[in-house]
């Protein structure tokens, strides 16, 4: 369908529609990741499994920087405290619009 509306003339349209869908998807799925970070760090996952650092763990498990990692530690922190703004964070993102705006 994407392939078909971009050979029909209406491509940017499909192409923002898409994008849009990615980008709504991807909200979510990096609220839940950092979810799911936090809660393996206060498990201290990489312990159990070996590894000297969370960091480390991370970067082999997913390819993040430990820049990266810290800084979606540092973002999901936050959330915690601000249940509301990571609900919305979560589900109603947009493009062009950070969460809470």
């Amino acid at each position: 369908m994407f392939d078909t509306a971009l050979r029909q003339g209406s491509g940017w349209q499909a192409a923002h529609e898409a994008l849009t869908r990615l980008a709504r998807a991807r909200a979510g799925l990096d609220f839940e990741e950092g979810e799911k970070l936090r809660a393996a760090e206060r498990a201290r996952v990489h312990e159990r499994l070996g590894y000297g650092s969370f960091v480390e763990y991370i970067e082999r498990l997913f390819g993040y920087s430990p820049r990266l990692t810290l800084e979606k530690l540092r973002v999901a922190q936050a959330l915690e405290g601000m249940p509301q703004l990571g609900r919305r964070c979560a589900k109603e993102t947009s493009v062009g619009r950070a969460c809470g705006s």
